[in-house]
């Protein structure tokens, strides 16, 4: 099964997709922004699942345990809950005027020429007017160009050069049984995580949440449009791709991308197994996993 983070490891470099989806490599630790994206989207789950702020706070502060390790900045709870504070406020009354939630964390999998692609949407709405199917896509995001509507962030979102909105898009259409002529709506929702804020809790719980310094863009939604020409490209494109990841498994020629070493916080977690200074079994930085796709549970226990 090909996922969109394993798509995305594979363009990264082919190499690191064998060691993390062949050998089922990672690292023993999250990164801070992955920790903090996982907390954020978990209030953003009850949120969609009708639950109080109250009860939704709660539940970041409990799973926080899950996410965090020793040497992580305990502060990422706050933030979290912040950010999440925010959102009920900037969307609870709109969103209960406009939408009811079908499904929350939803797994998929649907078949894309040979190859079988999963995932999970985030949430899938219903507009009470139109009768309207949606699919919602929550993103934490620091880049500062998501700032402005027509920035380059948006920009990349728009002519499905965000190939998983046009994958999830597509399985949406098929598992609610959508003509190919009218597709899911999308609803891309970013909170914008400005480091300039981030740097004392109470300055950020004043930005993100104070209905008189709450900037705009702090909290965006836009509704991504794509043409069937447009879906038509990124639908061929992933099915490029994921046949190449297929081709890779059979000659087992992965090549290494030295490119793709460092990340914006620090080495690539492989960097030493690549260099021949530490092997897989040995590394203190890296863990075993039962399963390629641990994020998925529902579809792995299915396929036991």
């Amino acid at each position: 099964m090909i996922t969109q983070s394993s798509i995305k490891r594979y363009q990264d470099c082919e190499y690191k997709f064998k060691l993390r989806y062949v050998d089922l490599y990672r690292e023993d630790k999250e990164s801070e922004p992955l920790v903090l994206g996982s907390l954020v989207h978990l209030g953003l789950e009850a949120f969609l699942l009708g639950k109080t702020l109250e009860v939704a706070l709660g539940e970041v502060e409990r799973s926080a345990n899950t996410y965090l390790l020793c040497d992580k900045d305990p502060s990422i709870i706050d933030k979290s809950c912040i950010f999440v504070e925010g959102y009920y406020k900037r969307y609870a009354e709109l969103h209960a005027e406009r939408y009811e939630t079908v499904s929350v964390e939803q797994e998929f999998t649907m078949e894309l020429g040979p190859n079988i692609i999963g995932g999970k949407f985030d949430g899938v709405l219903r507009d009470k007017k139109t009768g309207e199917i949606i699919l919602i896509e929550h993103k934490t995001c620091g880049d500062w160009t998501a700032k402005d509507a027509m920035g380059v962030y948006w920009q990349q979102r728009q002519n499905a050069f965000d190939t998983q909105l046009v994958i999830y898009q597509e399985a949406l259409r098929r598992d609610m049984g959508l003509p190919w002529e009218k597709p899911p709506r999308i609803i891309y929702d970013v909170i914008y995580k400005d480091k300039t804020q981030m740097k004392d809790l109470l300055k950020m719980h004043k930005f993100y949440t104070d209905d008189s310094m709450m900037h705009r863009f702090s909290y965006t939604r836009q509704d991504i449009v794509y043409t069937p020409a447009d879906r038509l490209r990124a639908l061929s494109e992933y099915r490029t791709l994921a046949t190449r990841i297929q081709d890779r498994m059979q000659d087992g020629q992965w090549i290494r991308n030295t490119n793709a070493c460092r990340k914006g916080w620090g080495m690539c977690e492989f960097f030493k197994v690549c260099q021949g200074l530490d092997d897989l079994e040995t590394a203190d930085n890296l863990i075993k996993l039962e399963a390629a796709h641990p994020e998925l549970p529902q579809l792995m226990e299915e396929k036991k």
